[in-house]
This record gives structure tokens, sequence and C-alpha cells, in this order.
């Protein structure tokens, strides 16, 4: 990338630039270490090298998960002046409460008022906002804004409002047209959306500099936002998973989560890697798009099957994968495994009941389990870890009446923690195949051979 040559604009008002105190860069590590090590098993930062550090810059991206989306991003990204805070941009209706409120514009967020969420009598109210952003923008800062509005609750590219667009521009027009800035494409995916020790990917596309239409801007404003804005869309549908067949969404996915493995593995693709796992859904996809255009009621019929593939599996209790069953003596092996190991879990499970029971409550109260992130993370950050670590050094120094024991409870906790999303993963799986070996052999048949017509059908069209 050529060096760019930065104008520092100056003003006679207010900048209310967002500054990072270390108090806040101190609390920011601390959701970086929860984020990173404990609430995801991994996160795939892809293209980090994309980043402008030094200029400023607009993060446009898709939203599939809530809080997690902003998060994923904030996080992880480097821009030059770490003393500056990154802002974000998020829906005027959640920062009603005024603690909330403040909570979140001393993290950088600023709402934004839209009719469908808030109503018309509150777009007056965007007027302050927007000339902050601009005022950011103009000060080399960053943004990070979702033109879909909403989270997504399918792997779907949604309607993408061009008004972000207008803060750019703006801020250029104010600059009289003579800084660069950069709009940056970035793609957010998850292999589960509601689970908790699960994988995640940023993945960043092309920086577009927009002195490019500078000129043709000033001429023609609507057209060239229309032209920008299909950039950037078509880099954010090509970097994500976008399933654009939403009749058919539900076969689809359920056929990218098991069929998809073997897809990956035959395209020499690895599907317990996120990265490559994306990219054969990906392929997936594109291939039955093409194949539904030449033949489309072959392949409809494959989709129905696969529906009644997904339903019977749900009414069972079993996974895709159990028809590949393992000897019975394995599942025998695994229940003593897990018998030996249920103390531990009881420990776990015990010390982290905060941390899991009061998202849980919540969760039972909300469908939408999009938004489970953004009530997991507040919840464990602000509330259940710090009345965890206090509960768990006071009980473990009164008992041992030791200051050390006091502080190795404390140690031992997140690994507690990570054995516990383990555990009861590996009981989900060993009850499954517990489920499928005690069925009868009719039952079995039945699955094996609708599992069998479905794949066998994707293997002639596929490959």
């Amino acid at each position: 990338m050529t060096e760019t040559k930065i104008y520092l604009v100056k003003t006679e008002k207010n900048i209310h630039l967002a500054k990072a105190s270390w108090g806040f860069r101190l609390f920011m590590l601390y959701v970086r270490l929860f984020y990173k090590y404990l609430y995801f098993r991994k996160i795939h930062l892809l293209h980090l090298e994309n980043v402008p550090s030094d200029a400023p810059l607009m993060i446009v991206s898709n939203h599939q998960n809530g809080a997690c989306d902003v998060l994923s991003i904030l996080l992880f990204i480097r821009r030059a002046d770490k003393t500056r805070k990154i802002r974000s941009v998020t829906r005027g209706d959640v920062m009603v409460h005024p603690v909330g409120n403040v909570i979140m514009r001393w993290l950088g967020i600023v709402p934004a008022y839209r009719i469908a969420f808030e109503g018309e009598a509150s777009l007056g109210k965007n007027a302050p906002m927007l000339e902050m952003l601009e005022e950011e923008i103009l000060n080399d800062g960053t943004i990070i804004l979702f033109p879909e509005a909403n989270h997504q609750t399918i792997r779907w590219f949604g309607w993408f409002s061009p008004r972000y667009l207008l803060v750019m521009l703006e801020a250029a027009r104010k600059s009289n047209f003579e800084k660069e800035m950069y709009l940056l494409p970035s793609c957010n995916h998850y292999n589960a959306y509601a689970g908790i020790h699960d994988d995640t990917l940023i993945k960043f596309g092309t920086p577009i500099a927009l002195s490019a239409w500078y000129e043709k801007y000033q001429k023609q404003p609507k057209a060239t936002v229309r032209e920008i804005n299909g950039l950037v869309k078509r880099q954010i549908s090509d970097l994500m998973l976008n399933i654009t067949d939403l009749d058919n969404y539900a076969a689809i996915d359920f056929l990218r989560k098991t069929y998809g493995v073997n897809f990956a593995r035959r395209n020499s693709l690895n599907p317990a890697y996120l990265p490559d796992k994306l990219q054969a859904d990906k392929d997936l996809f594109a291939r039955l798009e093409a194949l539904k255009a030449v033949d489309a009621e072959k392949v409809q019929k494959i989709y129905d099957d696969a529906l009644q593939w997904k339903e019977k599996t749900q009414q069972l209790g079993i996974f895709d994968w159990n028809v590949d069953e393992r000897p019975a003596w394995k599942v025998i092996w695994q229940g003593m495994a897990g018998l030996i190991l249920c103390p531990v879990f009881i420990l776990s499970l015990i010390i982290n009941v905060l941390i899991f029971g009061i998202p849980k409550f919540i969760h039972s109260k909300i469908d939408d389990i999009n938004t489970h992130c953004t009530i997991n993370i507040p919840s464990a950050v602000l509330v259940s870890i710090p009345l965890t670590f206090i509960t768990l050094f006071v009980l473990s120094w009164l008992l041992t009446d030791s200051f050390l024991a006091g502080m190795l409870c404390i140690a031992s906790w997140p690994l507690l923690s990570i054995f516990l999303c383990f555990y009861y993963r590996a009981g989900e799986r060993w009850v499954s195949r517990v489920r499928f070996l005690s069925m009868s052999q009719k039952t079995k048949t039945e699955c094996l051979l609708l599992r069998q017509r479905i794949y066998h059908a994707l293997d002639r069209i596929l490959f």
C-alpha cells in the first residue's frame, strides 16, 4: 500500500475525541483475555495486514451475532494511535437505560436511531452522532459499523443501507476532498451462534481508498454512493457464507453441517478448521446453486430428503454422524471415563454456576439465539466473574486459613471452566451414541438408508 499523506483538520469547536485512559485499556485487556481464551476456543484473524494502521478508517461488516460481531473486530485490530478508542455504532433502543447508556458511551459506542426500531420522531437525535463520527474520521479515528442495522438470524446477507457512506463522504467534503480515508469490508463468521467455547472467524477484505471517487461524488453524489456501496457489498458477500436460497435455507444449512464435512475432506479442506470449513460451505452452496439452475427438481428432492433426515435426528435425539457409530465397547469405555471424571465436572459446575447460570436464566426468556452473546459477555465480565472470584477466594481462605490456597483456587477457575465445556459436549455426544446403539435394528436401518440416499445423490451430482 502506498504511503498516504495525512492532513490534520483543525476546528474551533470541541472535537470530543474518544480517548483511551489506562483504566479503559486495562478493562479491555481483561475483556480480551476472557473473550479469547474462555468464551471462544479459537479466534481466527484473516488478512489482518489489510487494516490501514494510520489513516481514517471505517470498518463495514456483516452482522451475524450481536455483541460478538463488534468485539471480534474491536479487540483484535491494530491501529497506530493506541490512545484512541475505536467508535462503534449500535441501535438507539439498546441505550435507553441510563446505566447502560453511560457504560456503552464509555466503551466508545454511540447510538443510531432508525424508524424501524425507535420511530420517526427519534431521527432528529442522529445529527449530533453523525457530527461526532465525522469528527472522528477527520482526526484519523476508526469506526465500526453494521449497515444491516440488525443482526441476522441466519447465514445470509440482509438489507444493506448505504447511509454509512454519507459519514465518510461528508467528512471528505469538510476536508476539501484532500484527506485520504478508507473503507474496509469485513466478515464475521461462527461455527455456532449460541455456544460457549466455540470458534469464530474475522476476515478482512481489501481496503477501499475513497479518494478515487472524490471527483465523481462532487458531480454525481447519488450514483457515486450506489457504486461504492455496491463494491462494499460484493466484497462482504464474497467473504462470508451467504445462503441466498431462503426457501431452502433449513435444508442447505443442515447439509453443510452434515454432508459438508465429507465434502470438505474430499476437496482437501479440514472441516475442523473454521477457515477451511467456511470455504467448503461456500463452495458447496455455489455448486448446489449451479446444479439447481440445470435440474431444479433433482436438487429439490435432495433438500426434501435432508429436511426429513433432520427431523428424524431431532426426534430420535441423535446426530447425523451416529450412523457411522463406533463399536459398543468404545462407548462403554467412554462412559467409564466420564463416570470417573464426574466429581471434577460437579466441582466445575458448582464453581461456574454464576457464570453459566445467570445468562441461562436470561436466555430462557429470549427466543433469538443471536442475542445470547450480548447477554453472556456483559453479564460474565461485569457481574459473574468478579462475584465468582471474590466468592472462591473468600471461601478458600476461610476454609483453609491460607491466602495461597485462595489464590490457587482462583487460578484453577479458568481450567475448570474449559473442562466444564468439554465434559458437557462430550456427554452430549456420548448420550447420542448410547441412544443410537439402543435403537431397534429396524430404526437403525431406516436411518442408514435415508442418510445413504442423500449422500449418494449428492456424491453423484457433485463429484
